[in-house]
């Protein structure tokens, strides 16, 4: 459980500003292309545990994300082990697609294939993606723009509630430990009192 996730958030922020000036980076070497690639996965990590701990709003939740989808060429009929992409997929034929967010977050975090795209006369352009279970069907591409908008929509999510904790203490240390919140029920309308008066 999550105890403040406006921490989480913060950094949600700080990756996407990050990315955004990944965009207008024109020289790249191994360092940038890891330093790109952590926060990533950091940041779809940490927008999981938040959708998943009830820690953003039901918009959020709900987004849908563009996308492009590839589909596997049909005449290879083996299992995809060391992603060649253009071996493997067909490139030239992407299918524009919205997924929910989670679905994103699932693929990237238990992503099989994980590819920082890199422009030869503009910086990074985006990530190809594929998670272990889907690899041998689709690759999905996502935008830096789009990362760069979904981290700071999450980061910037007005409706976030925060968990209520608690503290202990051990003889050797102490600990605090958030909890969720009860589902909130709608009250019931009550009857009017003075009705019919």
């Amino acid at each position: 459980m999550i105890k403040d996730p406006s921490y989480w958030r913060r950094d949600l922020i700080k990756t996407a500003d990050a990315l955004e000036r990944r965009r207008h980076q024109l020289r790249w070497n191994e360092i940038s292309f890891a330093r790109t690639e952590q926060p990533i996965m950091t940041a779809f990590y940490g927008i999981r545990k938040m959708l998943e701990a009830k820690k953003a709003s039901p918009k959020i939740l709900a987004a849908s994300v563009p996308i492009l989808e590839y589909r596997r060429r049909p005449d290879l009929g083996n299992e995809v082990v060391a992603p060649i992409l253009q071996v493997y997929f067909d490139l030239e034929h992407p299918k524009k697609c919205d997924r929910v967010l989670l679905f994103i977050c699932h693929q990237v975090i238990h992503s099989y294939i994980f590819s920082t795209a890199v422009g030869f006369s503009s910086g990074f352009e985006g990530i190809y993606f594929a998670s272990d279970r889907l690899r041998n069907k689709h690759l999905f591409f996502i935008t830096a723009q789009t990362l760069v908008n979904v981290f700071q929509r999450v980061g910037n999510d007005p409706e976030a509630d925060f968990s209520p904790w608690v503290e202990e203490r051990f003889p050797h240390h102490r600990i605090q430990t958030a909890f969720p919140q009860p589902e909130r029920r709608p009250i019931p309308d009550q009857p009017d009192p003075t009705a019919g008066q």
